[in-house]
This record gives C-alpha cells, sequence and structure tokens, in this order.
C-alpha cells in the first residue's frame, strides 16, 4: 500500500492510497473461490464452474464487494499510516476496479487546524484574589442546614404561608377542557419557590387543610411543559395537607451527626470555610486560564474547518467533531 497527502487548504487534505496489483487479484482470487463454492450455474456442480463463468455472472457484484472490502481494510491503516484524523465524514473517489492493475482511492477531508500558538509568556493577567468572607460560609451552613430540615404537620390549623408545603390535588383547563396528563393527586408545592409558578402559588397563600380553590395562569412561551407553554389555563386545585419546614439549630449537637471529628459547631464551621475556600480557588483558578486561552487566541489566526463551524451554527457543538468515522459509513462519489 501506497499512500500520499496532498494540500488542499490548511485544513482540507486529500489522502490518496493505492494497492498494488497483486493485492488487488489475491482478493479478487479469494472472492471468486468463494462465490464458486455456493453458486448454482445451471450445468455446473457447486464449485466446479470456471472462472470465465463465474465473472459473467457475478462480477460486478464481486468487484463491487471486493472494493468496498478494500477501502474498509486499508483506509484505517492509511489514517494512522499519515496521522491523520478526518473531522466529518470524508468524500471518497474511486477508480474502477480492474484485474491486474494498481487500485487507487483518495479521500477528500477536514483536519484539525496546524495551530501556531503566539507568544504567551510575556502576557499579563492579573490574577483574583481567591477570598472567602464570613458570609459565603454562613451561606452554605445555611444551606446544610435547609438539606438536613424536617418537613413537619402544622401544629394549628393556620392559612398557608409562604415558604409552607401544600400537598393538594389539581386539574389543569383550556377553554373548559382538559388537558390531557396535567392533573396529579398528592403533589407536593413549596409555596414561593416559583418552581410551579408564581400565580398558582400566590393563590394557594391564605387557605387552609380542607379548602378548594381556582385560579387562571397565563404561561410564558418559553415555559418548559409544551402542553403549558404559552396558554391561558385554569386550575381547579383542593388543599390536602399543610406542612412547614422545621431545621436543626446550629449547634454542637447539629455538628455531630456529620462524624466524630465534629464535636461541635466551630469545627464544622471550619471545615466548611475549608471547602468553600478551596471551591473559591479552583474559581480563581479556572478564570485566569479562561481568560488567559482567550487572550492567547486574540494573538493567534488559524483556520477553521468548516464542519467545526456548521457545528456550531447548527447548535451541534455537543457532537465530537473530532472522532474517526467507519469506512462503511463514508459517503462516496
Amino acid at each position: 500500500m501506497k499512500t500520499n497527502v496532498e494540500e488542499i487548504s490548511p485544513v482540507k487534505k486529500k489522502l490518496v492510497v493505492e494497492i498494488d496489483s497483486t493485492e488487488v487479484d489475491n482478493m479478487l482470487q479469494a472472492a471468486y473461490k468463494k462465490v464458486g463454492k455456493k453458486a448454482k450455474i445451471p450445468g455446473f456442480r457447486p464449485g466446479k464452474a470456471p472462472k470465465k463463468i463465474l465473472e459473467r455472472y457475478f462480477g460486478e457484484q464481486v468487484h463491487e464487494d471486493v472494493t468496498r472490502d478494500i477501502i474498509s481494510d486499508t483506509f484505517p491503516k492509511a489514517l494512522q499510516e499519515t496521522d491523520m484524523i478526518p473531522l466529518g465524514t470524508p468524500l471518497l473517489e474511486k477508480e474502477t476496479l480492474t484485474a491486474g492493475k494498481a487500485f487507487t482511492y483518495s479521500a477528500i477531508m477536514e483536519v484539525r487546524p496546524e495551530i501556531q500558538v503566539a507568544d504567551y509568556l510575556e502576557l499579563e493577567i492579573e490574577k483574583e484574589e481567591a477570598a472567602v468572607s464570613d458570609e459565603k460560609v454562613r451561606d452554605r451552613l445555611e444551606q446544610i442546614r435547609k438539606a438536613h430540615g424536617k418537613l413537619n404537620a402544622l401544629e394549628e390549623d393556620r392559612p398557608v404561608k409562604d415558604g409552607d408545603y401544600a400537598v393538594l390535588e389539581y386539574e389543569a383547563f383550556e377553554d373548559g377542557s382538559p388537558i390531557e396528563g396535567i392533573k396529579a393527586n398528592n403533589f407536593m408545592l413549596h409555596v414561593g419557590s416559583g418552581d410551579f409558578n408564581t400565580d398558582f402559588e400566590s393563590a394557594l397563600i391564605g387557605l387552609k387543610k380542607g379548602d378548594k380553590g381556582e385560579v387562571d395562569v397565563d404561561f410564558e412561551e418559553t415555559y418548559y411543559h409544551e402542553k403549558l407553554a404559552g396558554k391561558k389555563v385554569h386550575f381547579t386545585f383542593q388543599i390536602h395537607d399543610v406542612k412547614e419546614m422545621v431545621l436543626p439549630e446550629l449547634d454542637d449537637e447539629f455538628a455531630k451527626n456529620f462524624g466524630e471529628e465534629f464535636q461541635d459547631i466551630k469545627t464544622l464551621e471550619n471545615r466548611v470555610r475549608e471547602m468553600v475556600t478551596a471551591e473559591e480557588e479552583k474559581r480563581v483558578e479556572t478564570d485566569l486560564k479562561r481568560r488567559l486561552i482567550q487572550k492567547i487566541a486574540e494573538k493567534t489566526e488559524f483556520d477553521l474547518p468548516e464542519v467545526l463551524v456548521n457545528a456550531e451554527i447548527d447548535g451541534k457543538g455537543n457532537v465530537d467533531p473530532w472522532r474517526n468515522c467507519q469506512p462503511r459509513r463514508y459517503r462516496r462519489q
């Protein structure tokens, strides 16, 4: 096998692969032998038909199969030999396979750009200080506290207020007709969280366990549920129960829940401060690298392969463009 790479542009190459005539003949011979063992041709027993007869009956199919097999077998090796990684799907161009002659095919493909990184040693970038305030530590402790809260039934029969958890059933209607799938029983809603809809949640405030109600809600076009997005919806509901979140005190007993090493709240606070500091240092380091790369990119010029540009335009940037496609999937011409 011989390979040659022709440059069409800095990011587009043409890989030419030549298979010598001996290899072509060997593969054709093996293919005809395989076909001959199973071929049913009038006047000949299986495996006894002459090659010329086989060529007459199966020549076109054999040549197509051998052509496909040659490309499938040799293309990955040719890529490895030339150290090329195609982006997207290469465009294959091939000659007609002929016995006694070398077979040549080519693949036009886009490749990663060779980037000459600009001199960055003289770049000056100010590094942000990884400062952790007492307020950040208190906020994190409060998050931990809320994560260990318990939902308890109300001790008194009072109205729903902001922050409560209402257990309810509801049904949604559009123009008087029920909306399929928008119905629930024993649905727990954190009032005031905005997780469902602020208008709906506000309609619960002031009501008590057992109360029924209804409310009209105008959902925005961008609402996450497609059956509600952009619609004016009428809800009916009934509150079955009301619960409140009871948070533990941030004291020594609370700290002991996290292991033997935490005997008092101060120890837990110090550990939380260490965690928040480590996170802040990582954030600062990540931001520093981002700004450094951005400055280097501003000073560096290189061609972009069309496949990457199109993937970004089409919103397919999450698809790995560097992958090497399977030869049988290549587009042929």
